[in-house]
C-alpha cells in the first residue's frame, strides 16, 4: 500500500518508465522475505537479486547494444563452466575454499573499480544512469 501511496504523491517517479520500473522492483526486492516464512527463501531472494542486480548494473554500464545477444550469450556460457568447475570442487573439497578465494577477490576488485568519488566512476555513473539523478 505504501508503494502505491508514493507512486501516487510523487509525479516525477511516474515521469519515465525506467523510474517506475526501477521504483517497483526496487519495493518488490522485500517481497519474499515479507511473504514467506522459509529462512531459505528469504536467503535465496536477496542472493539471487543482488545477483541480477550486479548484472543488470554491469548491462547498463557496458553500454553495448550492438553486441548484446553475443555478450550475454558468452556470459551464460562462462557462468554454466563456473557452475561445473564449482561441482567439481565441491566434490574435491576445495569448493568452498575456492568460493570464498573468489569472493574475496571480487570483493577488493570492486572496492577499486567502482570508487564512485573518482571523476571517471563518477561520470560514467551519472552518465548512464541519468534517469536515477534526475
Amino acid at each position: 500500500m505504501l508503494l502505491i501511496k508514493v507512486l501516487l504523491a510523487t509525479p516525477r517517479l511516474r515521469a519515465a518508465l525506467p523510474v517506475v520500473t526501477f521504483t517497483v522492483l526496487g519495493w518488490m526486492f522485500y517481497l519474499p522475505t515479507l511473504i514467506s516464512t522459509t529462512d531459505l527463501v528469504g536467503y535465496w531472494s536477496y542472493a539471487i537479486a543482488h545477483g541480477a542486480q550486479y548484472i543488470i548494473f554491469m548491462i547498463v554500464v557496458s553500454g553495448n547494444r550492438k553486441r548484446g545477444a553475443t555478450v550475454l550469450s558468452l556470459f551464460l556460457l562462462l557462468f554454466a563452466v563456473v557452475l561445473v568447475a564449482f561441482d567439481h570442487l565441491n566434490r574435491s573439497g576445495a569448493g568452498m575454499a575456492a568460493y570464498t578465494g573468489l569472493v574475496m577477490g571480487h570483493f577488493l576488485i570492486d572496492a577499486k573499480i567502482w570508487r564512485l568519488r573518482e571523476p571517471i566512476q563518477g561520470s560514467l555513473i551519472k552518465q548512464r544512469f541519468a534517469f536515477i539523478f534526475s
